[in-house]
């Protein structure tokens, strides 16, 4: 049995050196296994662990691309929309790492997530305009 501790992974030190507004770790099936600050979005993220992380994301089924919490490869900057606890949403940028075995492959995802001002609306994007969920954020952006 190996034994992992956050303070003890240079990964998340570096993670938290960015000064981010959360710190997560997901498992294989990106069921919530640890999440600081103990209150974000209005939930209690001491509720959240041991739960999928779908219920956070806007769109759980994934469609615009990226689920931060279950990230196959390294990612940095990244937007996702999240769902606050009272209704809403809210747009976060991530950086995340995958945990890997030492066949490579994924036993979870370990990442932060930086409130990004500017970007406070959400709504889903018609059919044919989800390709292009990127370029209509940045616009969103532009005019806010």
């Amino acid at each position: 049995m190996v034994v992992w501790t956050i303070d003890g992974d240079p990964r998340w030190r570096d993670l938290l050196a960015t000064d981010p507004d959360m710190a997560f770790e997901t498992d294989a099936k990106g069921r919530i296994v640890f999440m600081t600050p103990e209150h974000i979005l209005g939930w209690r993220t001491g509720a959240l662990v041991g739960k999928s992380s779908d219920q956070l994301l806007a769109e759980p089924d994934n469609r615009t691309g990226f689920n931060p919490f279950c990230a196959g490869m390294p990612v940095r900057g990244r937007r996702a929309w999240l769902n606050r606890a009272g209704g809403g949403h809210v747009c976060l940028r991530f950086t995340c790492l995958p945990l890997l075995d030492g066949a490579g492959l994924r036993l979870g995802t370990l990442g932060v997530g930086t409130l990004e001002t500017g970007l406070t609306t959400w709504a889903p994007p018609p059919q044919s305009d989800r390709r292009r969920l990127p370029s209509i954020m940045t616009r969103q952006r532009e005019l806010a």
